[in-house]
């Protein structure tokens, strides 16, 4: 095989080293708005490529005037907050069924009262959950962050609302009081 032979069909390009020094240059071109020449031979790295925060989407980082009692929905508190929820979330997916199969009705027993704080408590989380959701702001369909109470009200009566609404209502309790719940339901229903 002759010189000309192992090279036609590659162009201009030449070897795949060549192709890949391209990338590579690339790469660095991409990444040197990042980097700043402080001195002759120093680069300093700018605080944009390595920060202790994560960077923040566009849309979280717009500037607007909100109301102290409006909660962001990108806030440390707010995911915090969701991670708690969905921790008693999971608490109530494995207590309602044991309750259900291994707790009788008879109130008698000691073990069926060993659960009723704790789900009175989980039962109270989600009832704040409900009233926060209600003062967390939360990203429209065109990338814009609302912060407008009235907007954000309709925006979640309208969605999850009813839904939080059903899983928050407090069974324990209505059964303590001995209210049928299943009646006062239908006769809800029936009155609409």
């Amino acid at each position: 095989m002759t010189d000309s032979e192992k090279y036609k069909g590659r162009g201009k390009a030449g070897t795949h080293f060549s192709s890949a020094r391209r990338r590579s240059r690339a790469v660095l071109y991409h990444i040197s708005g990042h980097l700043q020449k402080q001195e002759k031979s120093k680069l300093k790295i700018n605080n944009n490529v390595f920060r202790n925060q994560p960077a923040l989407p566009e849309y979280k980082v717009a500037d607007a005037k909100k109301s102290k009692f409006i909660l962001l929905h990108y806030s440390t508190f707010k995911a915090l907050w969701d991670w708690l929820i969905l921790l008693a979330t999971f608490y109530v997916a494995v207590t309602v069924p044991y309750n259900v199969c291994f707790i009788g009705i008879d109130e008698n027993l000691p073990s069926a009262r060993s659960t009723t704080v704790s789900d009175i408590s989980v039962e109270i989380l989600f009832i704040i959950d409900i009233i926060l959701n209600f003062r967390t702001t939360y990203v429209s369909k065109s990338g814009q962050v609302i912060f407008e109470a009235r907007s954000i009200c309709i925006h979640y009566v309208t969605t999850w609302f009813i839904i939080d609404l059903v899983a928050a209502l407090p069974f324990d309790l209505l059964y303590a009081f001995n209210v049928n719940v299943v009646s006062t339901i239908f006769t809800i229903i029936e009155h609409f």
